[in-house]
């Protein structure tokens, strides 16, 4: 594998490829959307342009709320639950007072974070300026303030996460707006608690999965990925300290993209959760120090740096997780994937054919659990029945159970059909919706239901 400029120009070949899965919460666009040179560096710390829809992303985080209690927290729970409490790094680079305080007090609202630690570059700010009345503070949170010295920013996320109380980090840099799937972002961490989790904008998919990498030749065994972790992202406090090592070790010559560093050497693919949600913009990704990092991990792995790993891929773990529901309280999950992530990027393959065959799923795992007795399928054009074989995860064994479905002709329409829906235990925690044929053509799905709970 030979790292050169021609063949990482992925977002701009002549026909950029454009990748739409009608799923259960929206139109799941897959954009490349970067029209900058690819090799034009630029600083992450320089600022995002906030969405105009600024002031309707701060009163949805006004209303939100979780749906972890914190009694689930506790000390005496978490012996008996599988839970983890988490420390968040805020690296706050913008002076707008109301922004940190909003982005603060949204954090403050999930109680699976435990403490919060400002890295802040701008303006002082003191404690006392947090501890104003607030209704959502149901759970105690420690809240430090570094008054940051570094130069480089985004190094202070991994310093300060390595010191952090807990064994994994929550990483947010202001002034992105309150991350709204902060359930979602949290249920998909827990599936897997040693990757790194990260809260993925939707128009950046694309590039995120065409730079996971593999490489395996003559002992070397890379198989890597970029990640944007300014909008929320989870990673393991273990795995900031050996980022940490690393850079004592490379003495990289500047570290103005700490992340993309980081989220290189890690030498694993970061698991991604689109966000549907209209996030700040980002300047173009630094495609050249994307570059950088990939070679100077492939050089330590074929040198035996120290602190460098080779870590194994586990492939029994599903990577279905494809983006969160617009309200917080589910993910939609399909094993369709034109990237798949274990074999080699080719430049020429058919990226859109994803047709579901038999044995293919969509489905939804929920925040939480729900009786259920009636199931909505929304589609784009007509299919004949069968469409498909259902299975749910049910709360109290929790296995997979088969279900029984009836169409309600009365109530279905030929874009919409109603199911009666019958399954042995008929309070669930996640559905999966299997084809039962080989379908010549792409399947939208554009909704999906559960009696009254319809995305």
């Amino acid at each position: 594998m030979t790292f050169t400029s021609s063949p990482i120009k992925w977002a701009h070949h002549q026909h950029t490829r454009l990748i739409t899965l009608c799923s259960i919460l929206l139109l799941f666009v897959f954009v490349a959307r970067y029209t900058t040179s690819p090799y034009d560096e630029q600083d992450p710390e320089s600022g995002s342009s906030l969405p105009a829809s600024t002031p309707a992303i701060k009163n949805n985080a006004h209303h939100r709320q979780s749906l972890y209690t914190p009694s689930m927290f506790i000390p005496d729970a978490l012996l008996h639950n599988d839970f983890r409490p988490i420390s968040a790094v805020v690296l706050r680079t913008s002076p707008d007072d109301d922004t940190i305080h909003t982005m603060i007090d949204h954090l403050h609202k999930y109680p699976f974070i435990k403490e919060i630690t400002i890295y802040n570059l701008v303006t002082p700010l003191s404690t006392q300026a947090f501890e104003r009345p607030n209704a959502w503070r149901l759970h105690k949170v420690d809240i430090n303030i570094i008054q940051g010295d570094q130069p480089d920013g985004m190094m202070a996320l991994f310093s300060t996460c390595a010191l952090s109380s807990y064994g994994h980090c929550y990483l947010q840099v202001d002034p992105s707006m309150p991350n709204l799937h902060m359930d979602t972002l949290y249920t998909h961490f827990l599936q897997a608690p040693d990757g790194v989790h990260v809260n993925v904008r939707s128009e950046e998919y694309l590039t995120h999965r065409r730079w996971q990498l593999t490489f395996q030749e003559g002992g070397v065994d890379l198989h890597t990925g970029y990640a944007n972790l300014r909008h929320g992202a989870i990673i393991p406090r273990s795995q900031a300290q050996l980022f940490i090592n690393q850079v004592a070790v490379l003495k990289p010559s500047q570290l103005r993209h700490a992340d993309v560093l980081f989220s290189f050497w890690m030498n694993s693919y970061p698991y991604m959760l689109s966000n549907t949600y209209p996030l700040p913009s980002d300047p173009s990704p630094p495609f050249q120090s994307m570059l950088k990092a990939v070679q100077d991990l492939k050089a330590a792995l074929t040198h035996h740096t120290p602190y460098f790993v080779q870590n194994e891929i586990d492939q029994q773990q599903p990577r279905d997780v494809r983006t969160a529901c617009d309200n917080d309280k589910c993910l939609f999950v399909t094993n369709i994937d034109p990237f798949p992530v274990s074999t080699p990027y080719e430049p020429h393959q058919n990226l859109t054919n994803a047709t579901p065959k038999e044995g293919d799923y969509v489905g939804l795992n929920l925040i939480g659990s729900m009786r259920a007795s009636r199931l909505l399928v929304y589609l784009r054009h007509r299919h004949p029945e069968p469409l498909f074989k259902v299975r749910a995860l049910t709360l109290k064994q929790h296995i997979w159970v088969d279900c029984t479905l009836q169409l309600d002709a009365a109530h279905s329409l030929p874009r919409r059909r109603v199911f009666t829906m019958v399954c042995p235990d008929p309070i669930i925690t996640a559905i999966r919706l299997f084809f039962v044929t080989q379908h010549l053509r792409s399947f939208d799905l554009c909704g999906l239901g559960l009696d009254n709970f319809i995305v």
